[in-house]
């Protein structure tokens, strides 16, 4: 996934989130109370976070380093997400059923 051979375990569970924070290239990671938690993946998120083809398919990349969010690749993210919540809903209603 994402060009790593395996992922280390994670307890997402764990995990907590500054709602507050609003820097542009700030991610739940940097949040002083998942420093911990997230210090075994930290050489895979950064395969995830700063791999250049997926900084060209996310972002608009200037040469002075600015980034700014490609809104239609970011819709289009959210509406395959959307639509595989969708069907794994349908999946889990039909499964308890």
């Amino acid at each position: 996934m994402f060009g790593a051979p395996t992922f280390p375990r994670m307890r997402a569970w764990a995990f907590k989130d500054n709602l507050d924070a609003d820097a542009f290239s700030w991610f739940f990671g940097q949040y002083w109370e998942n420093v911990e938690l997230v210090k075994p993946l930290a050489r895979f998120l950064l395969i995830v976070f700063k791999t250049r083809s997926r900084c060209r398919l996310f972002f608009g990349c200037y040469a002075d380093g600015a980034k700014v969010w490609r809104g239609k690749a970011v819709k289009r993210y959210e509406a395959v997400a959307d639509e595989f919540l969708k069907r794994l809903l349908i999946l889990i209603y039909m499964g308890s059923s």
